[in-house]
């Protein structure tokens, strides 16, 4: 009791649970909070300066593209036995639950639109995923596949306004849309392998300030990880 936590996600299994228990985190005043790396995120903050900067100007369009040559990716063996399966698994709840947190903090407020999910046969996750949805009042293209690329995997966050367009290429890469129609990525940019010490140094370093009793740390709060979760779920029942 009193302690500061940092939660993985899901915040639980079931949804009704998951509410419930942030209800009661908000009422007690617990500090807690979830590990969306991309909270820490250096490339997630250079597309924040770009945007302050006047690079993008008043948002119109927003793409999510998240693909997979296969699933879980090859990394991932030893927890296949769920994250392979339907209940609990699939890479809309892992892989874009992160790119709905960033839509949520960058954004604004998330309303799922319209979903279709292609199941296979059997208990196995989702292979492909297509919705729309809308952020803060900006419309949203969201897609997902298993299958369809030779890699293990390629992303893209690709943010549209009326004076540009930014996005976040395979979880670290910011780039940004030049007048000669050519993406430039940040010169500090580095592959994910690289720069996924500097996110979860970043992580570990908020997390020791909300153990101070800081409660603007800029993790991700549990409200958001709720939020998040409710908009994944309602995708899957598409």
């Amino acid at each position: 009791a009193g302690r500061a936590v940092l939660l993985e996600k899901p915040l639980a299994t079931d949804l009704a649970e998951a509410a419930a228990f942030v209800a009661e985190a908000e009422a007690t005043g617990a500090r807690a909070a979830v590990n969306f790396p991309m909270a820490s995120s250096p490339a997630v903050a250079q597309l924040a300066a770009w945007r302050q900067g006047g690079a993008v100007g008043a948002p119109q369009a927003l793409e999510i593209a998240t693909d997979f040559g296969r699933w879980p990716r090859g990394w991932q063996h030893g927890a296949a036995t769920w994250l392979a399966r339907r209940a609990e698994g699939g890479f809309t709840r892992e892989v874009v639950s992160h790119f709905l947190f960033l839509t949520l903090r960058q954004l604004g407020a998330l309303e799922l639109v319209s979903a279709r999910v292609d199941y296979p046969e059997g208990d196995l996750a989702e292979m492909a995923i297509e919705a729309e949805l809308r952020a803060g009042g900006v419309p949203v293209r969201l897609s997902g596949s298993v299958g369809r690329i030779a890699e293990d995997e390629a992303n893209a966050w690709v943010l549209r306004g009326e004076a540009g367009a930014i996005r976040l290429r395979n979880w670290s890469l910011a780039e940004r849309l030049e007048a000669d129609g050519a993406w430039r990525t940040a010169p500090d940019a580095v592959p994910n392998e690289a720069m996924r010490p500097m996110v979860l140094g970043g992580q570990m370093h908020k997390l020791a300030a909300l153990t101070r009793g800081d409660s603007a740390t800029g993790l991700a709060t549990l409200r958001e990880a709720l939020t998040v979760q409710q908009i994944v779920e309602e995708i899957l029942r598409s």
